[in-house]
């Protein structure tokens, strides 16, 4: 059979895209794979201090929310990579704590801001004392856990925070659920990302114990908002 140019870079095009999706299926299911691709990732961001290269927008009106919502001082920041917001928390004057799964993250975090807390956690192993922390201030690092993974992450943040505690989380505004894997130029495994919709982590975090949960989209800034807390 002829299929002619047309067809059989049409037939290539559908092979990529069956492979693309096959091996993000199989990487999917292997969680322990992608965080240590994930971690890398992040490590190599913080060598090369790549953020310089950015034009980084801050989360204003939402860590304004954040502290007029908050109740107590005790601030936990999941995903604090190297330290870029957390000037803010200090300068109102909390307990600040700041933790990334990514050692050179945390270091960089040390070196920009000094006698500040930061350490080497997991989001779903924090060493961290249940019902001891005020607010979970948690920052475009989600789309970085796998799917499979939310859960187990929303339980140990639940656990940790206070009767009434605050869970703040901004995402990137994506159009659609999906989870993939990117890769670089070179075409190796880059990061594994996962595109979450408000309604999605609002089912999630109702599934790990919290409560009074609510979601916005913040257009102008391609973002969504859900906050929640646990029950008193």
């Amino acid at each position: 059979m002829l299929y002619g140019v047309n067809g059989c870079n049409t037939i290539r095009s559908f092979a990529i895209y069956l492979q693309e999706n096959l091996m993000s299926h199989i990487l999917s299911t292997n969680t322990s794979t992608l965080d240590t691709i994930n971690r890398a990732n992040s490590d190599a961001f913080a060598i090369k201090e790549a953020w310089n290269d950015h034009e980084l927008t801050e989360p204003t009106e939402d860590l304004a929310l954040f502290l007029t919502q908050l109740s107590g001082t005790r601030v936990l920041d999941i995903g604090c990579g190297w330290g870029r917001l957390a000037y803010h928390f200090l300068d109102a004057e909390l307990q600040y704590l700041g933790v990334d799964y990514s050692a050179a993250m945390v270091q960089a975090a040390q070196l920009s801001t000094p006698d500040t807390s930061f350490v080497v956690m997991s989001g779903t192993n924090l060493n961290v004392l249940s019902e001891s922390i005020d607010g979970i201030w948690c920052c475009c690092m989600l789309h970085q856990v796998p799917k499979l993974e939310l859960l187990t992450h929303l339980r140990e943040w639940q656990r940790v925070l206070r009767p009434g505690g605050l869970l703040y989380i901004v995402l990137p505004d994506e159009e659609s659920s999906y989870e993939r894997m990117l890769y670089d130029e070179n075409d190796q495994p880059e990061m594994w990302y996962a595109a979450y919709q408000p309604s999605e982590l609002e089912t999630a975090l109702y599934k790990a114990g919290f409560h009074h949960i609510k979601s916005f989209c913040r257009k102008e800034a391609h973002s969504f908002t859900v906050t929640a807390r646990v029950s008193d």
